[in-house]
């Protein structure tokens, strides 16, 4: 890329030697330029990047700093720490910020120096971003363009380089820097954004000798002579960051306070992140991704208790405050924040982190803190666990009676490197309390089955394993004197390796049944036993070695003898319907396993592939009745999915009709027709099903959930929190469960405990994009607008990747969900201008996938006093049963019209009323 010839005679001497930079380009630095800054994560770029703006702005070199990753706020205080006069320079035009952190997270900070509305998709910026630079402005920094690349493609990104950027140092004349995380895109993305750069600057962290080294070179300068080894850099005392001289010499260049050295009293806090280097080792890319995002996450914390960052050591932080209770209560809202971060993310993406905290003298020197003080911080902080803070004793003193939370002594502790032990203390956090309070008894008629393990010399049995495993738990349930553990739950314990004390008090029972199937031709062998959580003792093992035929024999046997063993009594009734053989068909019998074991999956391929070993299976016993409730459960999913809806909502009426004209007393085919009358808003008829249901199989989750939907709908409270606890009791691992246990609360108006209860559906999975979308709409009830905005946001990714796997929807339907949740989050800041811009759209898409419902039309209509075109929505929601009608009592939109006879007579029609 050329440089371009000066054409104004500013005076840039200033610009042209600036700090670091110049000192590795002895010919002085091209302007104006385009350079591209790769960086590593762990890298001193950030603070870099703050050095070169401050120099600039104070030597009257006007100056725009465009931050991605933190508010104006923090970009500020960041200058205020380099002695920079912001608000002087801001007012004057020197110092001007460009805010796309506020875009990117949906904060909204105050006096913004730019539209924070404005898209980061590229393909909305009509005009030059540079439009105003004028003559008069000589430097722009980007402190990471990696953030666009979230929202555009590396096409897109190059093209803008090429097209805009020349534009750009041509007609403003100034020095253009871009930056990018290294090492995470496509070579392609790198070599072309090399190619349209000046020069490039690699920034980066290493360990020698166990210190963390920061580096800096020149690697390209075309058309000038430059030094492009890597230079060694520091973080001085006041935040500016200079070359070290030399490879023994340790003094950094200064650029404007002198050196300083000194002893003071101060708290340190390290932190570390569990598992960083293996990680590394594993995956680079990822590992650097982390630190950037925990960085992000803890410099504002910092901020707000007065921490001075000292320095960042590869992924840890050493910070000193001067308040000993400052630091405590520092460390607690790291750990705080970290869980509320990992809670929106999946497992290989959450971050893990400990924390340690010691008050003692130390010397400063050069911006840097060494010392005693600093060496037990650091090994204090290895004494504590994931999600831990450690303290020694000498904050301890200073904050006790003081600081909020408990603090428990771990006793004297021997440190390396330290002479004596150091009494250290372990802070308890909140969200371990219930772990503590847990009940020491357990109820040994609550039990779990176990995943069976397949140990069959062919892996393609796995489904006879898993089909055995569910079966047993619906004989188990059969006995009302037992309360079993649903299969959702249990199965998320399948071929991991944990104690059974630990799984039973994760799933709140007092026994456990667990074995193992193996299958050879027509012969199989099942072992089984059932053990004491307590203390791990069987109560109970057995060994079949029989024919594949007797399979049924053998399940029934082992549901007895565990009974038996509990000392719970069978009633006759139920011995009948334990020993009954769902079918003297061996072969229809294997076909609904495998059946079960795709609709278990729960992908589409799955459910379609379920239903066709579901009909296989009625084909062969025609007299199959759970072949026919499995074919209606993969019709039911499959209409709620939106695929063939009508169709297969038909099927499924059909096919659990014949199911119980087989057998009037299977529990599963009365629950799943009582969702089917619910569906159709015949309610009197869904609740005599889910009654039966619930009866023949007490412990049948799904028909107790189902039950608690049409009894929130009726504004039974009592009922319906009844019903929904006794789902989460018998299925506590399961997502939708738990979010309809939020819902009861959220639509109560208890917003506290549905926050709570939200963020563990989410906590269960965090790709569930639904939570998130309540997530959403109650931190909007609650005005919580950064946190709406947040949470909306996520939905939006997760909940088109799952629809694009449900239903194979191209990028051209992503639009859609985000657009209703721009009108819901305009809803929520009452902003009645920005609803009624975005509701034709979205009634113009209505019907389509991922499109808006006709009740949120409904209600959004209410909401701007347009109550003819909101009833006219409302008809149509009621005349294509949209489940979540149901719920319209409840719901705030609705508050204005609830005495319209139009609403009362709409109510009776349902059949709420």
């Amino acid at each position: 890329m050329e440089c371009f010839a000066l054409e104004d005679d500013r005076d840039l001497s200033h610009l042209t030697e600036l700090p670091i930079l110049t000192e590795l380009i002895p010919e002085g630095l091209p302007v104006p330029a385009v350079y591209l800054v790769e960086f590593e994560p762990s890298s001193l770029w950030y603070e870099t990047s703050f050095t070169l703006a401050a120099h600039a702005a104070t030597h009257g070199i006007k100056t725009d700093y465009h931050s991605f990753m933190r508010s104006p706020d923090e970009i500020r205080e960041a200058f205020r720490k380099l002695g920079v006069d912001v608000d002087r320079l801001e007012h004057q035009g020197t110092l001007r910020l460009f805010d796309s952190y506020t875009v990117t997270t949906g904060e909204t900070p105050e006096n913004l120096k730019w539209d924070a509305n404005r898209s980061i998709n590229l393909a909305d910026w009509k005009d030059n971003p540079f439009q105003g630079f004028g003559s008069s402005y000589g430097l722009h920094i980007d402190d990471n363009n990696s953030v666009m690349l979230e929202y555009n493609d590396e096409k897109a990104f190059i093209d803008w380089l090429r097209v805009h950027d020349h534009l750009a140092a041509k007609s403003a004349n100034v020095l253009l820097i871009h930056s990018v995380v290294s090492g995470v895109y496509s070579p392609a993305f790198y070599r072309q954004a090399e190619a349209l750069a000046s020069g490039i600057i690699d920034f980066r962290s290493e360990e020698k000798d166990d210190q963390i080294q920061q580096l800096v070179r020149i690697r390209i300068l075309r058309g000038r002579t430059h030094d492009s080894r890597w230079r060694r850099i520091q973080l001085l005392e006041d935040g500016q960051v200079g070359v070290v001289e030399g490879k023994e010499d340790t003094t950094a260049v200064r650029t404007v306070l002198p050196a300083t050295e000194r002893r003071r009293l101060a708290s340190i806090m390290f932190t570390d992140m569990i598992g960083y280097t293996a990680l590394g080792q594993r995956n680079e890319s990822l590992s650097l991704a982390l630190v950037n995002e925990q960085r992000k996450l803890i410099r504002p914390i910092l901020n707000r208790h007065n921490g001075r960052e000292v320095k960042t050591i590869g992924d840890a932080f050493l910070v000193e405050f001067s308040s000993a209770l400052e630091a405590a209560r520092c460390a607690y809202d790291i750990q705080r924040a970290i869980k509320e971060f990992n809670i929106s993310l999946p497992e290989d993406r959450r971050l893990h982190l400990r924390i340690g905290v010691h008050l003692g003298d130390v010397l400063d020197s050069e911006g840097d803190v060494s010392g005693d003080a600093v060496n037990v911080a650091s090994r204090v902080k290895d004494l504590a666990d994931d999600g831990d803070v450690c303290l020694t004793r000498q904050v301890y003193d200073h904050v006790q009676n003081k600081f909020e939370l408990p603090l428990k002594s771990l006793g004297p502790q021997s440190l390396k490197n330290v002479n004596t032990p150091v009494e250290v203390y372990k802070m308890e956090m909140p969200w371990d309390e219930k772990r503590a309070g847990q009940p020491a008894e357990l109820d040994k008629r609550r039990i779990a089955v176990l995943p069976f393990a397949n140990m069959s010399p062919d892996p393609a049995d796995e489904y006879f394993a898993d089909g055995l495993t569910e079966e047993l738990i619906s004989k188990l349930s059969l006995v009302k004197g037992l309360r079993v553990i649903a299969r959702t739950s249990v199965m998320s314990y399948k071929k991991k390796d944990r104690r059974i004390s630990e799984i039973g008090t994760e799933l709140g029972v007092g026994s456990v049944v667990e074995g193992s199937f193996r299958k050879a031709g027509n012969k199989i062998r099942v072992t089984t036993q059932l053990i004491d959580v307590r203390d791990e003792q069987h109560l109970w093992a057995q060994s079949y070695d029989r024919a594949l035929d007797d399979v049924f024999a053998v399940q029934t046997d082992i549901a007895k003898q565990v009974s038996d063993a509990l000392k719970v009594k069978i009633l006759e009734a139920e011995i009948d319907w334990i020993d009954r053989r769902p079918t003297e068909s061996t072969k229809a019998y294997s076909l609904y396993l495998r059946g079960r074991y795709h609709f278990n999956r729960r992908g589409v391929e799955d459910i379609v592939k379920a239903s066709e070993y579901f009909g296989q299976a009625v084909r062969e016993d025609e007299r199959f009745a759970l072949g026919y409730v499995g074919l209606a459960d993969c019709y039911a999913v499959l209409s709620n999915l939106g695929i063939d809806s009508s169709t297969n909502h038909q099927k499924a009426k059909i096919a659990v009709a014949k199911g119980l004209e087989l057998d009037r007393d299977l529990a599963e085919a009365h629950a799943t027709l009582g969702l089917i009358h619910f569906q159709e808003f015949n309610l009197r008829e869904a609740e005599e099903e889910f009654g039966k249901a619930i009866e023949l199989k007490p412990s049948y989750a799904p028909a107790h959930h189902w039950y608690f939907r049409l009894l929130l709908g009726k504004l039974r409270w009592d009922e319906a929190l009844k019903q929904i606890e006794k789902a989460v009791e018998l299925d506590p691992f399961s997502q939708i469960i738990n979010l309809n246990h939020a819902h009861y609360y959220r639509r109560r108006g208890d917003y506290d405990k549905a926050l709570e209860l939200y963020k563990k559906a989410v906590e269960l999975d965090p790709n569930f994009a639904i939570a998130h979308f309540d997530l959403a709409v109650t931190y909007g009830r609650m005005k919580r607008s950064a946190d709406m905005k947040r949470e909306a946001k996520i939905a939006i990714e997760r909940g088109t990747r799952e629809a694009k796997t449900a239903v194979g929807l191209g990028r051209v339907s992503y639009h859609r969900p985000v657009k209703i949740l721009d009108a819901l989050v305009a809803y929520f800041e009452e902003d009645k201008e920005k609803v009624r811009k975005l509701l034709p759209e979205l009634e113009a898409h209505f019907g389509e996938p991922l499109a808006i419902s006709a009740l949120q039309t409904a209600g959004l209509y209410f909401y701007l006093g347009e109550n003819e075109k909101g009833f006219k929505w409302l008809e149509k929601s009621y005349s294509i049963k949209e489940d979540d009608l149901l719920y319209i009592r409840t719901e705030e939109f609705f508050d204005g019209i609830r005495h319209d006879p139009r609403y009362q007579n709409l109510l009776k029609r349902i059949g709420l009323e």
